[in-house]
């Protein structure tokens, strides 16, 4: 019986002390956190480097009060929002999350179920939209002549020629009320239509120049993921309601109603994922290390009651800081450089760098013992996320290139049997493959085949 005792202590002895070896094996080497790399200094960087703009220029600080109650002067109500945000800023905590002073109008998709069907259906149907809104173009003209101030409101949005986010990399930021901005833009699109049916080439023009122009400017500018996809969604639909807009012109007015930037090329600035790579990685720091040291981190791992494993080993002793941003600097960087590539290069590359070790998802016992919890928490975010949204982006260029060609076809007069072939012949292709943009003859769409993004094809009616 002593000897089983005396061979059980022993046991004890010997796993208690393999359990300190371990423990003071992983305390070693995570002894030391890493320097600063040179992907977070340039991610720094670019996220430090955005010009001032004064409050009085800047269509962000306007579009903060763009939601004020009916009746109500903008630009005041900006002034006074954005002061509150200030000082709620200057006096709360990183966590606290802010909320809107003052009262909010009621969008009119919100009290209209009608106008909120035609959103819907403008929104995910090109062709349907078209039919709609022809068949009624009375109950348009109503929409736009009692809804006047709001397109007013949103007519003053796009005159600004700057665009500067005050926080974009703070979690407490408030988020501007844009489901509203769509519906402005919406309804003075809908103004340009009723235009179109006038025969109005010059007024036709100037909305849709100066809609596209202010959307162009604010996605170069933009330094959030938020407002980059925004911007982004506002151009699509530009395109989409303004090919709608030119297509209820004589075939002869056409080309004379197309604005310049419609034949303008998007650009490296406007597309370029550099700011808000930038600010991503600015904002995911703020977000890890609270998370790090959270007790709810152990129901990431295994589950323990213990908040002192949970605070302590994990949020402690597993994480590094440092390596950790580096660590998603990394990636970030990475998803910036895609999208400085040729477009025809992009689909491959993004499939190759998702493949590499930086992007692949791995298995807990994989992740290793240096900065453990750093690494957890870089695994349970999706690799390809950002990418995505990247390509949404990149997309845009075929968009505009489609809605350009649906319109220039138009202008010639081009039957429907003869578009297929047309499309072959143009110089007008999709930037990805160069391949001719499809044609579908039983509802008479130019097609686009999307790269990546999530979204399905988009199609323009002729």
């Amino acid at each position: 019986m002593r000897n089983l005792k005396s061979l059980l202590l022993k046991v004890v002895a010997g796993v208690f002390a393999l359990l300190l070896l371990v423990v003071v094996t992983v305390v070693l080497v995570n002894r030391k956190d890493e320097p600063v790399s040179q992907a977070a200094l340039k991610l720094r960087h670019i996220a430090e480097s955005s010009e001032q703009v004064a409050d009085g220029d800047n269509a962000y600080v306007y579009l903060l009060g763009y939601s004020a109650r009916e009746n109500a002067d903008v630009r005041p109500e900006s002034f006074a929002r954005v002061k509150w945000f200030r000082d709620f800023f200057a006096r709360s905590g990183p966590s606290e999350l802010s909320e809107y002073p003052g009262k909010d109008h009621v969008p009119s998709e919100a009290s209209d179920p009608e106008l909120k069907h035609l959103a819907a259906l403008c929104k995910d149907d090109n062709r349907a939209c078209a039919d709609a809104l022809e068949r009624d173009p009375a109950r348009i003209r109503t929409w736009v002549q009692r809804d006047a101030e709001l397109i007013g409101r949103y007519e003053g949005l796009i005159e600004f020629t700057r665009w500067r986010e005050l926080w974009p990399s703070d979690v407490r930021a408030p988020i501007p009320r844009f489901s509203q901005v769509a519906e402005g833009q919406r309804l003075m699109l809908l103004r340009a239509w009723l235009m179109a049916g006038q025969g109005d080439v010059k007024g036709c023009k100037r909305l849709l120049e100066q809609d596209l122009k202010f959307w162009r400017m604010t996605l170069g500018e933009s330094s959030s993921l938020i407002s980059k996809m925004i911007a982004a969604g506002a151009i699509e639909r530009h395109f989409t309601m303004g090919n709608l807009v030119l297509r209820r012109l004589p075939p002869a007015s056409v080309m004379a109603a197309i604005p310049e930037n419609w034949r303008e090329p998007m650009s490296f600035h406007e597309t370029s994922m550099a700011k808000v790579m930038a600010n991503e990685w600015k904002f995911s720091d703020q977000l890890i290390g609270p998370v790090a040291a959270s007790n709810e981190l152990q129901s990431m791992v295994w589950e323990f009651d213990s908040d002192i494993l949970a605070s302590g080993f994990l949020g402690r002793f597993l994480f590094q800081p440092q390596a950790t941003s580096n660590a998603n600097a990394e990636r970030m960087l990475a998803v910036m450089t895609l999208f400085e590539r040729d477009q025809k290069e992009m689909q491959s590359a993004a499939k190759e760098m998702l493949s590499t070790e930086a992007f692949a998802q791995k298995g807990i016992t994989e992740l290793g013992i240096y900065n453990f919890t750093g690494a957890l928490l870089l695994n349970l975010t999706e690799p390809d996320t950002f990418v995505k949204y990247g390509f949404r982006v990149a997309n845009l260029e075929a968009i505009r290139r489609v809605a350009f060609l649906a319109s220039q076809l138009r202008s010639a007069r081009i039957e429907s049997n003869k578009v297929a072939g047309e499309l072959q012949k143009s110089g007008i292709r999709d930037p990805f493959d160069g391949r001719p943009f499809a044609w579908e003859s039983t509802q008479a769409n130019l097609v686009l085949h999307r790269t990546q993004g999530g979204n399905a094809d988009l199609k323009i009616a002729y």
